[in-house]
C-alpha cells in the first residue's frame, strides 16, 4: 500500500490491515537476510506513524536472531507490539507476538 503524506514523500508498506481489534502494519521479504537495521528503522517508524498496534516482520525464510533482536529494540521505543512471521524448523509458517 502506498501512503501519500501531506508533509513528506510517498511511502510504501507491504502489509496493512486488521487482526481482531488491532491494526497491523509491516514488511514482508522473500528472504529474511534482506532485513537490515536501516530497513527495520524505516518500517517500525512507518508502522508507528500510521498508528498501527502491531508491527509485522515477516519472511519466507528463517528469521535470524539478530534481526529479531534489532526489531525488538526498535519497537521498544514505540507503543507497538512486534509480530514475527517466519517458517519454523519443521517448515510450518509461525506467527509469534513478542
Amino acid at each position: 500500500m502506498n501512503i501519500a503524506w501531506t508533509d513528506g514523500p510517498l511511502e510504501e508498506v507491504d502489509l496493512y490491515g486488521y487482526m481482531g481489534a488491532s491494526v497491523v502494519s509491516g514488511e514482508v521479504k522473500t528472504a529474511a537476510s534482506e532485513f537490515n537495521r536501516e530497513q527495520l528503522q524505516r518500517d517500525v517508524a512507518l508502522s508507528a506513524r500510521i498508528r498501527a498496534d502491531v508491527h509485522v516482520l515477516a519472511a519466507a525464510t528463517a528469521m535470524p536472531t539478530t534481526v529479531i533482536e534489532t526489531a525488538k529494540q526498535l519497537v521498544a521505543t514505540t507503543d507497538l507490539r512486534l509480530m514475527v512471521v517466519a517458517p519454523s524448523d519443521s517448515g510450518d509458517l509461525v506467527a509469534t507476538v513478542i
